[in-house]
């Protein structure tokens, strides 16, 4: 049904910002600023002034919004796979679109196979230059960002979904910096509040659906991998992990990564109960960590 384009560049992602900073002197949307001028995205790729897009009710993003969240910690130099997930009663989605803070030019991102389907998954990769933080005020910027599904209209014109926001903390600052503290998961290693974090994933595993794999799709990306790669993050600060459990979350998250990546390639066709499998597959990893945590 749908064609999903995994891209490894050399850094990141999607963002709000609204600068928790310390500093009144940085000047507001630095971070979102910065983002949309040196963000890494697939060849092809190119920004749309606002004049150039429609709004059309046709075609809607489903909602991944982490506004509940503790936001995750991004940083210079790092790399993430976007997953955006739509439906079209026309069948005309082209591209997907990104933009960081509330006002500028959106950028869009040519999806192969997404024409002629009347939903699927944008799927591509964004990264963060290495050398972004060098360029912006030290600190953790709290950024917004805007997700769309996009539909070519003959010529430079496009006709576009309304947004889905997610907010991500771009860290250019240290976790004990006052802009940073309390702001993103990244900072905080604490072994009983991960163990509580994944004891909440768990509780949000066993209410998805395996009827609906596009649902548990969304869920996995927009949900689990963000707070899998902050526990990446940890694992060198985590006191109660041993070597052998630090390989093996590393490991398993790789295997797990692999399983869903096929799996919602062919989210529109897989049958209910095939879907079970990548269910038991997060529950198992989710227990196992737990088991490590608490022992």
């Amino acid at each position: 049904m749908k064609t999903k384009i995994h891209v490894l560049l050399l850094c990141l992602t999607t963002l709000f910002v609204a600068c928790k900073d310390s500093d009144s002197s940085v000047p507001a949307g630095e971070g979102e600023d910065a983002l949309n001028e040196e963000i890494v995205l697939p060849p092809g790729s190119f920004q749309v002034a606002d004049e150039d897009l429609v709004e059309d009710e046709t075609i809607e993003v489903i909602d991944s919004s982490n506004d509940d969240a503790t936001p995750a910690r991004v940083e210079s130099g790092q790399t993430i796979n976007i997953n955006i997930s739509f439906s079209a009663s026309n069948s005309n989605v082209t591209h997907a679109g990104i933009r960081f803070g509330t006002n500028g030019q959106t950028w869009l991102i040519p999806i192969d196979g997404a024409s002629g389907n009347d939903s699927g998954s944008l799927s591509f990769g964004m990264g963060i230059p290495s050398g972004l933080c060098g360029d912006i005020s030290q600190i953790c910027h709290d950024v917004r960002c805007y997700e769309f599904a996009v539909a070519s209209d003959g010529g430079t014109s496009y006709r576009i979904s309304k947004e889905n926001i997610n907010n991500i903390v771009l860290g250019c600052g240290a976790c004990d910096d006052p802009s940073c503290k309390d702001l993103a998961v990244g900072c905080d290693c604490d072994t009983e509040a991960i163990a509580e974090s994944a004891e909440d994933l768990a509780n949000d595993l066993s209410g998805l659906s395996t009827n609906n794999p596009t649902e548990l799709c969304n869920w996995f990306y927009g949900t689990y991998v963000p707070w899998y790669d902050d526990l990446l993050y940890c694992l060198d600060k985590i006191a109660e992990l041993t070597d052998e459990d630090r390989e093996l979350i590393a490991d398993t998250y790789d295997d797990t990564i692999d399983l869903y990546d096929d799996f919602c390639d062919d989210a529109g066709r897989v049958r209910p109960t095939e879907n079970k499998q990548q269910v038991e597959a997060v529950d198992k990893m989710l227990t196992r960590i737990l088991s490590r945590l608490k022992k």
